[in-house]
């Protein structure tokens, strides 16, 4: 589990999955890669902690991955409760240029899948 990390903030989002990752290495994940690590934002406290136990009681595994087309991962079919920050990943957006009012920055890994729906 990865409590904090430091980036510069002239950093963009595509640096802070690979210095997440590098975190998860270094614990002994040796599998772990930016591919397999999500970023999602949340303003929603309850709704987040709702999605844990909706998770949780999830017929379907986590681990279990239904696609059903190319754009969309149904995981467990529990939606997050944000927004994905995935579509800024690439660009040359900082994280000094993206404002974080009252919002957390959520780091969902996928190992071995992830848990959340998501639409690519």
């Amino acid at each position: 589990m990865i409590s904090y990390t430091q980036l510069s903030k002239r950093g963009n989002f595509s640096d802070l999955k690979k210095r997440l990752a590098d975190h998860l290495i270094q614990q002994g994940e040796a599998e772990a890669s930016a591919e397999k690590i999500r970023l999602w934002s949340c303003n929603n406290k309850e709704k987040l902690l709702h999605s844990y136990k909706l998770i949780a009681s999830s017929k379907k595994e986590v681990g279990s991955q239904e696609t059903t087309n190319e754009d969309i991962e149904r995981n467990t079919g529990v939606e997050f409760p944000g927004q994905s920050l995935e579509p800024l990943i690439g660009t040359q957006l900082t994280l000094e240029e993206k404002e974080f009012q009252n919002e957390v920055v959520f780091v969902e890994y996928g190992n071995p899948s992830f848990a959340y729906s998501y639409v690519k």
